[in-house]
């Protein structure tokens, strides 16, 4: 599903680290804010290339800000980071958010920490992460005692996606052929061309 233009936190977040043992042994797990204000997973099984997708609808915001601090001579903006002489740039920090769900009879309980990039955050900004989840468990009984386990990333996500549509094309090709109509019942010898020789199962 694509990012939604009118969803709170548009665009794609990865899950960097979890509370949750709804990921363990799971692999780039990439998240969507929906505007029907559902939370949609896709991810991978450690082993496996096949994208599988989660969903959940009950979930809240316990904490958010950006990955870095700025030098004391830097100034946050509307407009991005401006320095002494008046220079702005964009703000080059990623963005973390730290969501809490309940336990359901479909949904662990505990924390997901997302981020906007898929580039790791810093052990620093995870203490203070960790700090800000601490403060809020006496509002989240789910959050006492809270471990957060880091959720891998092997950034192989596309490229095995593309891998396995194309086996899959090969695969339907040397059972039908390129053109449509011809019979399903053939199929063509990997070690002849396909003009060549067919043999009949």
């Amino acid at each position: 599903m694509p990012p939604s233009t009118h969803s709170p936190y548009p665009g794609t977040w990865y899950v960097q680290y979890s509370s949750r043992n709804l990921w363990h042994g799971r692999r780039n797990v990439h998240a969507i804010f929906t505007d029907t204000n559902s939370l949609d997973y896709t991810y991978q099984e450690i082993s496996a290339a096949e994208m599988k997708s989660h969903q959940e609808l009950s979930w809240e915001v316990v904490g958010n800000g950006k990955d870095g601090k700025l030098e004391s001579w830097m100034k946050e903006t509307e407009m991005g980071i401006e320095d002494t002489s008046g220079e702005i740039r964009a703000d080059w920090r990623s963005i973390w958010m730290a969501v809490f769900f309940s336990t359901g009879l479909e949904s662990p309980g505990g924390i997901d920490v997302l981020c906007n990039r898929q580039k790791r955050i810093g052990d620093e900004t995870m203490n203070d992460i960790q700090g800000i989840i601490t403060s809020k468990a006496d509002h989240f009984l789910d959050l006492k005692g809270v471990v957060l386990l880091q959720v891998p990333d092997d950034g192989a996500r596309n490229s095995e996606i593309r891998k396995a549509e194309e086996q899959r094309q090969l695969d339907w090709e040397k059972r039908t052929g390129k053109n449509e109509g011809i019979s399903e019942d053939l199929i063509y010898d990997d070690e002849e061309k396909e003009s060549s020789k067919c043999v009949v199962q």
